[in-house]
């Protein structure tokens, strides 16, 4: 097929990619500082946080329930990680709030997902049951 292929093997892989990218982009002396002076630190970590997430979450094949979580763990253990390397660069500091940061915008992605992926659920059920076969199934009965 022709089209962008969207299976959870590439969600996974965007996610480590993205992941890496992050670290490398703290990692060049004065980009972190660069683009803390422009955008908010709090923001920044919230939103890429919250993309992380979103490439996690839709990475994963069990159920909706155990991907929030497994999402959510990945998230708070990938948080700390950075936060863990940073400590270890002169010219970064770690620092417990953008943890917290990094794992509230994991909620808040998986809570929008979640919401999206039982809306989406919700109207398929009921075009399935709107559905001229159904009605003719419910007619023979």
């Amino acid at each position: 097929m022709g089209g962008l292929e969207t299976g959870p093997g590439n969600w996974r892989m965007a996610a480590c990619l993205f992941f890496a990218l992050m670290l490398a982009i703290g990692a060049i002396p004065g980009e972190a500082a660069m683009l803390s002076a422009k955008i908010d630190d709090k923001l920044l970590h919230f939103c890429a946080y919250g993309l992380l997430s979103a490439l996690v979450f839709n990475g994963l094949t069990v159920s909706a329930p155990a991907r929030a979580l497994r999402t959510l763990l990945l998230i708070a253990a990938l948080g700390a990680l950075d936060e863990i390397i940073q400590s270890f660069i002169p010219y970064r500091r770690a620092g417990i709030l953008d943890w917290l940061v990094d794992i509230l915008a994991a909620c808040c992605s998986v809570a929008f997902l979640l919401a999206v992926r039982a809306l989406h659920d919700r109207r398929k059920a009921a075009r399935t049951a709107n559905s001229p076969a159904s009605a003719q199934v419910e007619g023979n009965g």
